[in-house]
């Protein structure tokens, strides 16, 4: 039978304390780690795409943009403005427009197109944050494909993916 000596005791509490930081640090680390992973994978996809990005083939963007600029003009969205589009981006771009007024179309295009890498930025890091390894797939392939489907652009269906993608995880995270 060994005796528990002075020595023992600190080297027990030591192993303890690096037990608890350990579990503190992961703590942290799940934390953190998806702003991360979301800002490496937007980047990388906004670097991969910055030439094709900032290009004018744009189709029913421009509807939103134009309904946008009336908004600010004063015109009321259903009145004096009919659009058979989500009001969700139309209303954004009319607040982006009185924020950040732009001197030429490239400029309002390239501040529309920089609010959907923001808008990913952030819909990628609730993913991570939410549903963790489980939406890691979903964000590395959308990022990676957006350009390819039109999900650079100032539309609804670009926005409306990542809340589609939160409903099917939750769907799996349920059954």
């Amino acid at each position: 039978v060994r005796t528990v000596t002075h020595e023992d005791a600190s080297i027990t509490q030591l192993a303890e304390e690096i037990i608890i930081m350990r579990t503190r640090v992961s703590h942290l680390f799940w934390k953190v780690s998806p702003w991360i992973l979301a800002i490496a994978i937007v980047l990388f996809s906004a670097l991969l795409y910055l030439r094709k990005t900032a290009s004018f083939r744009f189709f029913d963007e421009e509807n939103n943009i134009v309904a946008g600029y009336l908004m600010t003009q004063g015109r009321a969205l259903y009145r004096d403005l009919f659009m058979n589009h989500n009001p969700l981006p139309l209303v954004i771009s009319q607040l982006l427009q009185q924020a950040i007024p732009s001197g030429t179309l490239f400029d309002l295009v390239k501040l529309h197109r920089v609010f959907m890498v923001v808008f990913a930025l952030i819909a990628n890091s609730l993913l991570l944050i939410r549903f963790r390894s489980k939406a890691l797939l979903f964000v590395g392939a959308y990022e990676y494909m957006r350009f390819y489907i039109s999900g650079q652009m100032f539309l609804a269906e670009g926005m409306m993916a990542y809340m589609f993608a939160y409903y099917i995880f939750l769907l799996i995270e349920a059954y």
